[in-house]
């Protein structure tokens, strides 16, 4: 079985990487899934799972694989993970590596690419686990980031903003760290307003064909998310720079002074310009907002890792079940 080429996606959580995805799952021998949240599912709870070499653990982390398949509308070839699971080392770069070669079984893909933004925090254990992978780090005006997590999640700007500078971080670490042939990085407000251009690029940069068909990802075949993720629709409409600069009409000075109190330095860097609002204003947003977003942090997690661990145990999906119920 052919290896295919690997490559992964990342961003702060609504800076365009589910638009990207789904430009560049129109390039030819190209498959892209749902979001797999590898790290977060098998990875991050390794100190809640039996250890991985032992057949408990490898069972409980292909039943985490196999729960999110069902329940976030992804395709793999069921027999083909099993196969290859079987004959990998009982490491976690194996088991991605097999799960990733799964899916783009189906397709007989010669590209496989993966987009969970939550990835961005986990790059340098990634490159480790898949050595020959390439990633693309999308990035956005956190004001208008933010602004479209509280359309999309209720999430306060506050905990927005924590997340932007973390995420950026890491872009300058990987900058610093690793080779030009295996990070690049695109603004969303480049992607919006010449798409031809920063399409080519990234091909160039991932070795795929580009095609004229990528600039319209309403075009597309496959989603490239769960029926469930209703905030992600607008990804079938046409690209369109509108949604440049909207905190400036939906979002409130004060939320505007926390954001560029958090952000600002790396703002400035990246070309984004401040509107410096007063500096009592961001003290008075972040005393305000900080307990909840630490309750919400504190509390979310703990259902979360609940629910992960019953679907490790089983295989079977209660996530999204248990957070609509």
């Amino acid at each position: 079985m052919s290896e295919p080429n690997y490559f992964f996606l990342v961003g702060s959580p609504r800076s365009g990487t589910t638009l990207l995805q789904t430009m560049i799952m129109r390039a030819p021998g190209v498959t892209m899934p749902p979001e797999l949240h590898f790290i977060h599912i098998t990875y991050k709870r390794r100190h809640r799972m039996p250890d991985l070499r032992t057949d408990a653990g490898w069972e409980q982390a292909m039943n985490a694989i196999k729960a999110r398949c069902a329940h976030s509308d992804i395709d793999m070839d069921h027999e083909v993970f099993a196969e290859l699971c079987g004959q990998a080392d009982r490491n976690y770069g194996d088991l991605f590596r097999c799960w990733l070669k799964a899916i783009g079984r189906l397709e007989q893909a010669t590209s496989v690419g993966e987009k969970t933004p939550n990835h961005c925090e986990w790059i340098p254990e990634l490159a480790t686990m898949i050595p020959e992978a390439r990633f693309v780090h999308i990035m956005r005006d956190p004001r208008d980031s933010a602004l479209s997590q509280r359309e999309a999640f209720g999430r306060p700007s506050l905990q927005a903003a924590v997340r932007w500078k973390r995420d950026l971080a890491m872009h300058k670490d990987c900058l610093r760290l690793m080779p030009a042939s295996r990070y690049t990085a695109v603004r969303y407000e480049d992607l919006v307003t010449d798409p031809a251009a920063s399409i080519e690029r990234l091909c160039t940069f991932l070795g795929l064909t580009y095609r004229e068909e990528m600039l319209d990802p309403a075009g597309r075949e496959k989603k490239g998310f769960a029926s469930y993720e209703e905030h992600k629709l607008r990804t079938l409409e046409k690209v369109t720079s509108s949604r440049i600069g909207r905190y400036k009409t939906k979002m409130g000075a004060m939320d505007v002074a926390v954001i560029e109190h958090i952000c600002g330095p790396l703002m400035e860097e990246m070309g984004y310009t401040l509107e410096n609002k007063p500096k009592p204003l961001a003290w008075l947003g972040m005393a305000v907002q900080t307990p909840p977003v630490i309750f919400r942090r504190i509390r979310g997690d703990r259902r979360r890792q609940k629910m992960l661990d019953k679907e490790a145990a089983h295989g079977k999906p209660v996530f999204h079940q248990e957070q609509s119920a």
